[in-house]
């Protein structure tokens, strides 16, 4: 079985991850942690503090997401399991599916902020793209709430 993980610097990644790592996977599971550094217009504290260079800002992404993707690749390695990293650059909506497919992945999983309504209308849903796009099923795995 291959599945890939799709994960971000968010809170909620980690979720995605340790909800994947509570399910008993058969023992021949291939994991891959894809992460996409995405490549919108940077803010211009995001320029200044990189020299002032568009592409430095690309290459600080693309570093961050490395390290994110890495990171929990290695996690997933340490709990036995056969997983690695990945990283694309672009729209996480239109890649991620891409990316299933190309592979031949047998399952997505992804996380979910909870957004709703404005929020979701003007930040969009990365996990509603996937599950509406990808060519295999997809498992969303929800935010937990604290419940203080």
């Amino acid at each position: 079985m291959k599945i890939l993980i799709a994960i971000d610097s968010s809170e909620c990644s980690s979720d995605t991850v340790a909800g994947v790592l509570q399910i008993p996977w058969p023992p021949d599971t291939k994991l891959r942690v894809l992460t996409v550094a995405e490549q919108g217009v940077p803010s211009m504290l995001e320029v200044m503090s990189s020299g002032g260079s568009l592409s430095a800002v690309r290459e600080d992404a693309k570093s961050i997401a490395e390290a994110i993707s890495n990171s929990a690749a290695a996690e997933l390695r340490s709990a036995g399991y056969a997983a690695e990293p990945a990283v694309l650059e672009g729209d996480p909506r239109k890649l991620i599916p891409e990316a299933a497919a190309e592979w031949g992945a047998d399952l997505v999983v992804a996380g979910c902020y909870g957004h709703s309504g404005v929020k979701r209308l003007l930040v969009g849903s990365v996990a509603q793209a996937i599950a509406a796009t990808a060519p295999c099923s997809v498992l969303i795995v929800r935010r937990r709430q604290n419940s203080e």
